[in-house]
């Protein structure tokens, strides 16, 4: 007698099919609603950062004429349906300077990371201040610590968790050897006015990768996201997820995951959401991925998207993102709208997270 497959069984496999793809759908990370993008300054090279358990922002950039940097601070405000940005107004540093970037602590701590010039062999240095969280808009830094040597280097990438943990990376060490190097490190006892960084990893940098324009981003349960352009004249991006130790970062490998694009800036959520942005042909391009759960060095991506058109000129973007754990924000630079210039408009978009 021919074996006739039980219809029930088949209504419950294909139920169990459904369930699975739409499980598999619910899992996948999706793309945020990113807001149009937006002016609010003249300048490049920018670094963004909200203060954790916060809304508070603080932004740094290097004028696009000369060797000054600025800054604003800001507020993030509204809901998911309309979310909005208000900017105080932009502060120059007593010091010149290339390549600031910022990290905030929950308390207020301000943590600039920048170098004198933008060769690459440079000295690279902190300063420290203070702000209110809870206080206005717009403010100006407090400044207990300024321009604290600590090495050689340029093109930093600073990130800081609620802990009050600092994660660093940037290009080049001492003799400039080609390598991606990281610190790991705390602000001494800054309740007690001891405003100085202690380096858990040591006096020397810890080299970890080769590559150009790394990007690092920390989180509370001390997961760490990196990212990095593989060569300046290559748009290849790598990822490394890792673990913080108490003196040390316990790396995962390096995985491509464009062969299309450069300039790579991340963020990483207290829930293990990651946000990376990078520039792909003329556009600002954003996307989104989980860490795995099952796989330590894997980030589960969606497709990307652009999120801002960069006109003719698409050198010298570095977009920058950082997140509130409700919010995105996204900063980088865009030219004027003709092929040779003029340079140097800053523009901002957000998006809620999922």
């Amino acid at each position: 007698m021919r074996y006739q497959f039980p219809f029930r069984a088949l209504i419950a496999v294909c139920i169990v099919l459904f369930g699975m793809n739409a499980l598999a759908q619910d899992l996948a990370p999706n793309l945020l609603s990113w807001a149009g993008p937006l002016n609010y300054d003249r300048g490049e090279q920018t670094s963004v950062a909200i203060a954790p358990m916060s809304n508070f922002i603080i932004e740094f950039h290097k004028s696009q004429n000369n060797s000054t940097m600025w800054y604003h601070t800001g507020k993030i405000s509204g809901t998911r349906s309309g979310i909005i940005v208000g900017w105080g107004a932009s502060h120059s540093l007593e010091t010149t300077g290339a390549w600031p970037a910022v990290a905030v602590t929950r308390e207020g701590y301000v943590i600039l990371v920048s170098s004198p010039a933008g060769q690459v062999v440079s000295e690279i240095r902190y300063s420290v201040g203070k702000i209110n969280p809870s206080g206005a808009v717009d403010q100006t830094i407090t400044w207990y610590r300024t321009n604290q040597v600590f090495g050689y280097g340029y093109h930093a990438s600073i990130s800081v968790n609620s802990l009050g943990r600092i994660a660093l990376a940037y290009e080049c060490r001492n003799a400039c050897i080609p390598a991606l190097d990281y610190r790991l490190g705390h602000l001494e006892n800054p309740a007690s006015g001891q405003y100085n960084i202690v380096w858990e990893t040591g006096a020397n940098a810890i080299a970890y990768d080769k590559g150009v324009n790394p990007h690092i981003a920390i989180n509370d349960s001390d997961q760490v996201i990196e990212v990095h352009q593989v060569d300046a004249r290559e748009q290849l991006l790598h990822y490394r997820r890792g673990n913080l130790n108490s003196d040390s970062i316990s790396f995962q490998q390096s995985t491509r995951y464009d062969n299309n694009a450069k300039d790579p800036a991340v963020t990483l959520t207290n829930s293990g959401q990651v946000i990376a942005l990078d520039i792909k042909k003329d556009a600002v391009s954003a996307r989104t991925g989980n860490l795995d759960a099952g796989n330590p060095a894997t980030v589960d991506w969606s497709e990307s998207a652009n999120i801002g058109s960069l006109g003719y000129n698409v050198y010298n973007v570095y977009p920058a993102v950082t997140n509130s754990g409700t919010v995105v924000l996204a900063t980088w630079t865009v030219n004027d709208g003709s092929i040779i210039g003029p340079y140097g408009t800053l523009q901002y978009s957000v998006a809620p997270l999922n």
